[in-house]
Parts: structure tokens; C-alpha cells; sequence
């Protein structure tokens, strides 16, 4: 709605995208009723409702175990190519790089 959206339009992108990312089912929780990864994944959807053409996230599997590390970065890339937003990923995870077209390393 802050895009200028009317209500029903913005509640309708909303639900699309947490069904997206598997979360439909708690678009009523509270952050604090999420774990972890449920708050990485609407953390996405966020990111996806105004259509960017880049994301840029800083270290955004740094709090998951790696089975939620992968699961997140399946959903992520998924998302980004169909969407054609260009990523870039600060991190220093190895199992978040490997999975990138292109890597810099700062040193």
C-alpha cells in the first residue's frame, strides 16, 4: 500500500508471495511465532512485493542451520531468475557462494 497500491491489490500480491514461499498458511503470525528460517523466507517475499531489479543482502543465511541454508537458497535463486532481479550476496559462507554466477572476494 505504501506503493500507492489499493488494499485489496497489495493484500493479493501479499498472499501470492507467501504462498511463494510456502508460508501462506501463517499470514496471521507474529515474528515472534516464526522460526528462523520462516522469517528468512518472509523476509523474500518482502523483498519481491515492489518488483526491484536488484536485491542486495548482507550475510542473509547467517542464523540458519545448512539444511535451512539450502532450502533458502533454492527459494532465493528460484525467485530471483524468474523474476529477473540481478543478487548480490555479502557472505562468507562457502555453501551461499557456491551457488552464485559470479564471486568477488574482498581481502
Amino acid at each position: 500500500m505504501l506503493a500507492g497500491l489499493k488494499k485489496e491489490e497489495a493484500f493479493e500480491i501479499s498472499a501470492s508471495l507467501l504462498e511463494q514461499v510456502n508460508l501462506n498458511h501463517k499470514e496471521k503470525n507474529r515474528p515472534n511465532e516464526l522460526s528462523g528460517g520462516e522469517r528468512q523466507r518472509v523476509a523474500i517475499a518482502r523483498a519481491m512485493s515492489n518488483n526491484p531489479s536488484c536485491l542486495i543482502m548482507d550475510e542473509p543465511t547467517g542464523n540458519l542451520d545448512t539444511k535451512n541454508v539450502e532450502n533458502f537458497m533454492d527459494l532465493l535463486l528460484e525467485m530471483v531468475s524468474s523474476r529477473e532481479i540481478a543478487l548480490i550476496i555479502a557472505t562468507h559462507d562457502n555453501n551461499v557462494s557456491s551457488r552464485l554466477d559470479r564471486l568477488l572476494s574482498l581481502e
